[in-house]
């Protein structure tokens, strides 16, 4: 089963905070994606790694101008429960 994201934020030290629709929030830590993984390589600028936001209705992270007109920079599927859960509601 896969749980929509309704809610993303950049955080400190290359970390998102994502809220998913069943009330729980996970924090990822995206440093080694960004070290090993050529396609996040330009995340390790903060500018665009704070230009983090959903699409596909909640099912997958992208980074950009989130302008629907352009193509994303960047994106990859929502990873439910790998982080570190924070808060849950549910």
């Amino acid at each position: 089963m896969r749980v929509r994201a309704i809610a993303v934020k950049a955080l400190a030290n290359y970390c998102i905070q994502v809220t998913y629709e069943d009330g729980k929030t996970f924090i990822y830590n995206v440093q080694e994606d960004i070290r090993t993984i050529k396609a996040f390589h330009y995340l390790k600028d903060e500018g665009a790694f704070s230009k983090v936001y959903l699409q596909y209705n909640g099912y997958s992270i992208a980074w950009g101008d989130g302008d629907e007109f352009e193509d994303v920079t960047m994106d990859c599927e929502v990873p439910y429960l790998e982080g570190e859960l924070v808060l849950s509601m549910g």
